[in-house]
């Protein structure tokens, strides 16, 4: 066995450790956020080691290792989401697209520095720009997190005032339908047991209060 092979099954077995090895990783908006924004790197490493080992063998020149390096990232984030299912971990589609834009961005960076393959202009252009909007993709998520952490701080003590759908994130639904209209949340009890509305991840520290206003109408 080669070292280069010896390497990248080093990584696979890495890679194996992150996916299944529980972390000790907050169960709060931010902590999923991070957790789901940790695949997109690890499978950008996993592609671009791939596209290492394969780019000095024979068979994978130009589009072909492309092809390959992309397959072996796309594939193996697709059977780590599969191989989870029986193991009653969090398995999702949002977590295949993850790993599918890690891939994509290692492919995009390795053609925007390649001169072994014959690329044309054109081509790292199409890099460019793939590697540009998956990398827009990847922060929108911790984007939108980081803002809505800003607008529940910057409003403390107010729990929520709904001037804005930002305070959409820090409610929870349980058999019903919410909407913001004309700066009130209006609520469609839709389940027939235990519906209701929580607040999830309030401020944590409330000692200099002693009350809580609460404006309910019913219509």
């Amino acid at each position: 066995m080669s070292r280069r092979s010896s390497y990248l099954i080093l990584l696979f077995a890495v890679a194996a450790l992150l996916l299944f090895v529980p972390l000790p990783i907050p169960p709060t908006y931010a902590g999923r956020t991070i957790e789901n924004a940790g695949h997109t790197p690890l499978f950008f490493i996993v592609t671009m080691a791939a596209l290492f080992m394969l780019r000095d063998r024979p068979h994978f020149l130009g589009w072909r290792l492309y092809a390959a390096a992309g397959a072996i990232g796309i594939g193996t984030g697709f059977l780590s989401e599969v191989v989870q299912r029986p193991l009653a971990r969090d398995a999702s589609w949002e977590d295949v697209a993850a790993d599918a834009i890690g891939a994509a961005v290692a492919l995009a960076v390795y053609a925007l520095f390649d001169r072994r393959s014959a690329l044309r202009g054109w081509h790292r252009l199409v890099a460019l720009a793939v590697g540009i909007a998956c990398l827009a993709v990847y922060v929108s998520p911790i984007y939108v997190m980081a803002r809505a952490y800003m607008h529940r701080n910057g409003q403390f003590p107010v729990i929520a005032n709904f001037h804005s759908r930002t305070e959409l994130y820090w409610t929870l639904s349980i058999g019903v339908r919410r909407e913001i209209v004309d700066g009130a949340l209006e609520v469609e009890f839709v389940a027939d047991q235990t519906p209701g509305l929580g607040f999830h991840e309030p401020v944590p520290d409330w000692r200099a209060f002693r009350s809580l206003i609460l404006d309910v109408e019913n219509s």
